[in-house]
């Protein structure tokens, strides 16, 4: 019987063969794309406990000698117990648009740069899936663009005003709602509107496609959900399409730089 962790690394794969056609075994491989998780500081969310609960974390470390590798802990001790002292880990993150998914056996708590960090065995495989519809662009959290969201008419709040997490020409993620707020899953939510750098304002619909819990680095829980576009207009999609382009031309160009 599959266990949690390969449920979940399966969970956006059709099949055996896709999960064969994606998964990557060669140690060289894995540790470099790991490094690259690494060195851009990319966000992982970590997945927990049988409610499938999760963390924002960090890759701060590798070390292949000792076939270790230390991941960033919450601000909240309970979650950090959770996390140690549970099995079934499965981390999932992006790199350069592609989602990458691996498992994690264990996690235990060490001392690291005068506090805390996750210290976990290297995988030994992960799961690179680049068979997405669209190019999903993951967008910085220090500098957010923010998504305004009429509410049906029940609702105490009229309007609400929300972060992006990523962008692409089919949907967006959201984030950091108050918990009061009930997004309904399937529910088409018309009127919202996003101001692009680079292009400006945007008006759309979209449908609430999933909703979870997870938690950031400082220990707070927040909701976060991923909408779908509905009835997006082509002159639409081709702006988004042009800021997804205008922001990748603009990293590379800080990479160069670098």
């Amino acid at each position: 019987m599959p266990t949690r962790h390969e449920d979940l690394l399966r969970f956006e794969l059709a099949s055996a063969t896709d999960e064969d056609r994606y998964t990557i075994t060669n140690r060289l491989d894995v540790m470099a794309i790991l490094r690259d998780l690494r060195d851009r500081h990319g966000m992982i969310a970590l997945y927990y406990g049988k409610e499938g609960n999760s963390l924002l974390t960090t890759l701060l470390v590798l070390s292949p000698e000792q076939g270790a590798m230390l991941l960033d802990c919450s601000g909240d001790p309970a979650v950090n117990q959770a996390i140690a002292s549970g099995g079934g880990l499965v981390a999932i993150g992006s790199q350069r648009g592609v989602r990458i998914q691996f498992a994690l056996d264990r996690a235990e708590l060490v001392p690291h740069d005068g506090g805390q960090a996750f210290r976990a065995p290297l995988p030994t495989r992960l799961v690179r899936i680049q068979r997405r519809e669209y190019y999903r662009l993951t967008l910085p959290s220090g500098n957010p663009i923010h998504c305004r969201i009429p509410l049906p008419e029940h609702a105490t709040r009229k309007v609400l005003d929300v972060n992006l997490v990523d962008i692409s020409v089919g949907g967006i993620g959201i984030i950091g709602y108050p918990p009061d707020v009930e997004f309904d899953s399937g529910l088409v939510y018309r009127g919202c509107r996003i101001d692009l750098p680079y292009i400006g304002a945007i008006n759309f619909a979209m449908q609430i496609r999933s909703t979870f819990r997870v938690t950031l680095q400082g220990g707070q829980p927040v909701k976060r959900s991923g909408c779908q576009f509905v009835d997006m207009p082509e002159p639409t999609v081709a702006q988004i399409q042009r800021y997804i382009l205008q922001h990748e031309r603009e990293r590379r160009a800080r990479e160069i730089g670098d």
